[in-house]
Parts: structure tokens; C-alpha cells; sequence
């Protein structure tokens, strides 16, 4: 069992640090008495994302841990204790190969109030300005697809981080599991993030802004050991100036009727309240358009279930200096600790609440009431602050600020010549009628016509190229949003944001030197891209039986010898016509679908493969084909033998509505189960 006692060996000074608010918030006293006598440490939530995957056994023994009170938002959230995620036999394996998946979301519970906060509708542009490693970008992609109900989400979610190695790795991979048209990754620094203009120089209107901003992270002492280690008043101090700036930047961002979360996992005024008191201050002080902090602790009851603490109106900042005297005014900071020096070395009067002299009557620090803060000893989750500010309307007859878009040339996100992730190199590109790429798709595979016509007529299809070559390697499908949005410029020089990821990925290269003389064609569906792909293919695809797809599932390479699969399924899935010694096959990428999965609404699921001269490959990672492997085998022990479950093609259709995207069996039937108890 592991305690709060793991962390004796934490210096008392740094700890009184941590808990500078103590000497006038009664709050702050009742949650370390309350941390020190807990058994558990919270392990997370598990937050099963659009991509529902794996073995239901493990989540369906545990229907006293699920938080129904999420299921309006379209999360379905199991809460572990670390004593239960350690303690029961396979949980943590299942859940941490669920994660890499991207079947789950193994997170803090208070992560989730943000995006619940937020709230995006289908249609809305939101930007998540400090993303990596991108759960919140997920969890708002996942609320405006539930909005949408069967059609595609209109709107986009722009996730940027200021680290490319972020960005290209943790970001990617989140989105890639998100597996949604509306969103999008950059490269841009939150505190510079450019308003954007398209051609005619209107503005795009980010109406929902997530701040999610860097932390000192103190909140998440009870669960991460090392801050009481590593944890000092320099660094918490000197991220003040950052947060502010973000925050301020997303409130120019927004535009009237606009909303904007500013989060934090730290219980640090300095980090919170006072970033929060002097962002409205500032703006008040110059802006003729109000900004009203919303009442966020009744937000969160309202929306999330969760009873938040209001925010302090008075706090107390510590001496940069380790063991140093604790300051309740401006006043009482000495001479030599005031200053703009190097962050963190010096104490700013805007850390204070009674703030600097020339705004202070702008924003009463009684109004910090309105924000929220969650206390682990109150539900059991780590400690977190967030406030929802809203822009209102200008005054009648006040004149448009008229911006002029900057001349752009290439708007692509890199360079040949790029060092770094292969990603700083990618080019984005429309797909154009004319191109011959997109001819061999279509007749390769049989792309449904009225589906892709829809689709090229208003600009969604897009290349991706690397390292400056002509021949891309993507084909991607975004939403109208992010069409709009790559088109777009910003509004100063210098602030084009690097576009790492756009939309979900359809088609990709095969891999070079990978049945280079054999295949017919060079382009395979993409892992993220094969459920979509499922109704609209036309040829190359073809649904097997159950117990035919475990079995590649469960063999070596996921891959068959041909001599093992039906003359009808070959038929369906290549040219095959017999030669002279035997029967050829028209090599390279086919789709294999699964039927009868007893799923309520999913009755196929769609996965990428390719056809070589000797096998049939499925092209699928070691953690997707074990989950959806273990789910079949559940899933088969409740429907008929597999045996019995016949070869056939599955229906075109241009209007067949996008399913969810690579559902899996368990998770799904499991959360359907759990819901209706």
C-alpha cells in the first residue's frame, strides 16, 4: 500500500514552501491532515478514449470504481486507487499496454475538468495552447464528436506546444489515437500564438481557449514522489511571468462571447490567483470589452460533479531564498528582493493581491473567489486549479480592429534541411484532381466516387510530404475548420505556426524496401484511417471470419500463408487469376474487416493489411493486435462458434456514416453494460 509516509525524507523547509498558504487558508490545514491518514494514493482515471479497445474482464469487475457522473460529457471513467491498480492481478499491465494503444487515458481525475469546463460545441475552433502530451486535446475532440452525434465534428482543436520534441512524439501519437478530422498539431509558443486571418483578412474566431499552463506541479504531491524531492521556490516563483503572459495572450486570442480555462495541478497562488488577478487587471485597465470571471466552483458541480473550494483573496509569497521569510504584502518585500531580475531571483508587486499601483483598482482580489480549487482530501484526486473567463460584447457603434494578413510564401511547416524530428520537415499540401497520386489511389483501391468528390470539392483531402521530396507520403482527411485554418495567415511577421499533424491520416507508404518489385502500389491504409475506410473501398477488402482473424492476430508476424484462406476471400481482396504453376495475385495493401462482434453499434471493425506473394500480413503494433485479440477471445466465448461465421464483401455506401473510429470489442461492451445497470 503506498502512503503519503514515502515522502519523510522531503526537507520541512520546502515543505512549508508547499504549503505557504496555510497561514490563511483553513482549507490548506484540513487537506495535509487529511493526506497524511489516507491509505491510497489515487493511481488515475481511466478515461476510455474514441478508440475503445481491449478485454472488458478487467474494467467489469470493478463497476463500484466507475464515475457515471462523467458519461453526459461521453467519457466513460473508471477511478483506481493505487492500492487497487497495483494490488489486482493484471490490472496495471492491461491498463499501461491500453494507454500506449491509445484505448485508454490513465490520467488524474481533476485532468478532466478543463475540457469538461470548456465545453466545445461541433462546431467551434478551440486551441489548446500548452498541449503535450495532448489528453486535454483529446478529451475536447472526444466532447464535440459526442455533439456531433453521427456527423463529422465541423469545428478543430488546435493543439501547439513551444517543444518540437513534444510535438513530434508525445502530441503526434495522442492525435493519431484521437483519429479525428478536426484536429491539428504546431509548433508555436503560446505567449506569441498569432490571430489568424484567411484570404479575405477575417478573422478566425477561437471561441473555446484552453490554458492549460507549465506548473510548478505541487499538486500532484501525493502521487509523484520526486516534488518533494526536486520541488523549490525558485522555480514556482519564476514561472509567474510565463503563466501571466500565456493567460493574458489567450485573452486577446478570444473573441467576444469567448471562453478561456486557465488550469493549473499546483495550489500556489502565486501560480494561480495572482496570475488570474493581474491578467484581468491588466486587460481592464486597457481594453474597452470586459472580461468576467465566470463562478467556476459552481461550474464545476454543475458540469463535472466535483465540489471545488473557491479561490483565495489573500496569500502569501515566499523569499526566493530557501528557509526565507514568507511576505503577505508588497510592502514587506525588502529592497533587494524586489526588481524584474532574472526570473525566480526576485519577487514582482504583481505577485501580491494587493498588486501594483497603477491597475490594483481594476480587479478586487475578493473576485479570485470566483475561481476554483480542488483539495485531494475532498474526492480523493490530486490537487488542481482552474478559472473559466468569458469575453464580452463591445459597445455599439465601437469600430472592427481591422488587421492586414502578412504576404506568405510557403506556408508549409518546414524546411529540406530541417534538423530534428522528420516531422519539422512536413510540407501540407490540398489533394488536386489532377494529381497522379491521387488517380492510383482511387483506382487502386476503388475509392467510392460521390464520397471522394464530396470530400475534394471542399478542400479536405491533404499531402503530407517529408524532407522536401515531391513525392508525398501521406494522404490525410481533415474537417472544413482545419482546411480553413491551413489556409489562414497570421496577422504580425515571424508567428506562422509549424504544422507538425493535420486531420487523420488515410493512406501512407509502404515501408521503403518492403516488397519493393511485388506491390502494385506504393500507398497502404493507415492504422488510424482503416475504420473510415471500411464502408467507402470499393475493392481490396473483404470481412473474415472471427476465428480466421485471431488466428493472425495470435501468429507469428500477424501473418498466414495464403494456401490457408479461401479462393472467395482472395477473390474479394485482389485480382487473382491462375498462371501457368499456380495463381497470381495483384500484391500490396488490402483492408480486413471482423463481423458479428456483438457490439451495440459497432458490428465491424477494419484493420490494415498487405497482400505478398506468399502471405497475408496484418499491419497492425504488438499492443493493438494483443488487445483486440483478447477481446475477440472474450467476445467469442459469448457468441456463436466461429466457425459458423461466413466470408463476404460488406456494403458501399457514400452516405454510410462514419463509425467510431477503431473501436475494439471489450472496453465498448463493457461500458455499454456498466451504463445501463
Amino acid at each position: 500500500m503506498q502512503t503519503v509516509t514515502r515522502f519523510a525524507g522531503a526537507g520541512l523547509a520546502e515543505v512549508k514552501c508547499i504549503l505557504w498558504v496555510q497561514a490563511f487558508d483553513a482549507e490548506t490545514k484540513q487537506m495535509m491532515l487529511a493526506m497524511f491518514s489516507l491509505g491510497d494514493v489515487l493511481a488515475g482515471a481511466a478515461v476510455p478514449t474514441a478508440r475503445l479497445s481491449a478485454s472488458a474482464s478487467v474494467l467489469l469487475q470493478l463497476p463500484e470504481q466507475r464515475r457515471s457522473d462523467f458519461d453526459h460529457a461521453g467519457f466513460s471513467v473508471w477511478q483506481l486507487s493505487n492500492d487497487l491498480y497495483s494490488g489486482t492481478e493484471g490490472c496495471r499491465a492491461w491498463t499501461e499496454r491500453e494507454g500506449r494503444n491509445g484505448s485508454l487515458s490513465f490520467q488524474e481525475m481533476v485532468s478532466l475538468v478543463p475540457a469538461l469546463l470548456l465545453d466545445p460545441g461541433p462546431s467551434q475552433l478551440c486551441i489548446d495552447m500548452c498541449a503535450a502530451p495532448g489528453s486535454k486535446s483529446q478529451q475536447l475532440l472526444q466532447i464535440m464528436r459526442a455533439k456531433a452525434g453521427k456527423a463529422e465534428p465541423e469545428g478543430l482543436v488546435v493543439s501547439a506546444d513551444v517543444s518540437a520534441q513534444r510535438a513530434c512524439l508525445a502530441l503526434y501519437r495522442v492525435l493519431s489515437n484521437a483519429e479525428s478530422p478536426a484536429s491539428c498539431a504546431a509548433l508555436a509558443n503560446a505567449k506569441d500564438f498569432p490571430h489568424m486571418l484567411d484570404p479575405t483578412g477575417a478573422r478566425l474566431e477561437f471561441g473555446g481557449i484552453l490554458a492549460d499552463v507549465p506548473c510548478s506541479g505541487d499538486g500532484t504531491a501525493r502521487k509523484n514522489g520526486q516534488i518533494w524531492r526536486s520541488w523549490a521556490r525558485k522555480e514556482a516563483l519564476g514561472l509567474h511571468s510565463l503563466q501571466r503572459n500565456i493567460l493574458l495572450r489567450a485573452l486577446h486570442l478570444m473573441p467576444p462571447g469567448g471562453t478561456v480555462v486557465y488550469s493549473t495541478c499546483s495550489l500556489n497562488p502565486v501560480e494561480n490567483e495572482a496570475v488570474v488577478l493581474w491578467c484581468l487587471r491588466k486587460w481592464r485597465s486597457k481594453e474597452n470589452v470586459d472580461v468576467e470571471l465566470l463562478d467556476t466552483p459552481a461550474l464545476c458541480l454543475a458540469k463535472c460533479g466535483i465540489s471545488a473550494a473557491p479561490g483565495l483573496d489573500r496569500w502569501v509569497v515566499p523569499s526566493p531564498q530557501r528557509g526565507g521569510p514568507l511576505f503577505s504584502s508588497w510592502q514587506e518585500v525588502p529592497e533587494e528582493l524586489k526588481g524584474d531580475g532574472v526570473a525566480g531571483t526576485s519577487l514582482r508587486q504583481e505577485m501580491f493581491a494587493d498588486g501594483c499601483d497603477d491597475i490594483g483598482g481594476f480587479c478586487a482580489p475578493k473576485e479570485m473567489a470566483r475561481c476554483a480549487r480542488l483539495y485531494p482530501h475532498r474526492g480523493d484526486y490530486g490537487g488542481f486549479f482552474v478559472a473559466v473567463l468569458r469575453k464580452g460584447f463591445p459597445p455599439a457603434g465601437t469600430p472592427a480592429v481591422k488587421l492586414t494578413p502578412i504576404k506568405m510564401g510557403d506556408r508549409g511547416a518546414g524546411k529540406k534541411g530541417n534538423r530534428g524530428h522528420p516531422l519539422m520537415t512536413s510540407q501540407f499540401g490540398p489533394v488536386r484532381r489532377e494529381d497522379p497520386w491521387w488517380a492510383e489511389i482511387v483506382k487502386f483501391f476503388g475509392v467510392n466516387a460521390a464520397w471522394a468528390e464530396e470530400r475534394l470539392q471542399k478542400g479536405l483531402f491533404f499531402w503530407q510530404r517529408l524532407h522536401g521530396n515531391e513525392f508525398p507520403e501521406r494522404l490525410l482527411l481533415v474537417s472544413e475548420a482545419v482546411a480553413k485554418l491551413w489556409a489562414a495567415v497570421p496577422a504580425a511577421p515571424g508567428r506562422q505556426p509549424a504544422w507538425v499533424r493535420l486531420g487523420v491520416i488515410l493512406f501512407e507508404q509502404l515501408p521503403k524496401g518492403f516488397q519493393t518489385q511485388a506491390a502494385l502500389s506504393r500507398w497502404r491504409i493507415s492504422s488510424e484511417g482503416a475504420p473510415r475506410l471500411g464502408a467507402v473501398l470499393g475493392s481490396r477488402r473483404a470481412c473474415l471470419p472471427a476465428g480466421q482473424l485471431l488466428a493472425m492476430l495470435r501468429a507469428e508476424h500477424r501473418q498466414m500463408d495464403l494456401e490457408l484462406f479461401s479462393p472467395q476471400l482472395l477473390q474479394l481482396l485482389v485480382n487473382a487469376r491462375p498462371e501457368e504453376g499456380g495463381t497470381r495475385y495483384d500484391c500490396g495493401a488490402v483492408l480486413l474487416g471482423v463481423e458479428g462482434l456483438g457490439l451495440p453499434g459497432w458490428e465491424t471493425c477494419w484493420l490494415p493489411a498487405v497482400l505478398t506473394p506468399r502471405f497475408l500480413r496484418l499491419l497492425v503494433d504488438d499492443d493493438a493486435s494483443e488487445g483486440l485479440a483478447e477481446a475477440m477471445e472474450e467476445d467469442a466465448k459469448q457468441q456463436i462458434p466461429l466457425s459458423k461465421q461466413q466470408v463476404h464483401p460488406a456494403p458501399v455506401s457514400a452516405d454510410h456514416p462514419a463509425p467510431p473510429p477503431g473501436c475494439w470489442a471489450g472496453l465498448a461492451k463493457a461500458a455499454h453494460e456498466l451504463c445501463s445497470r
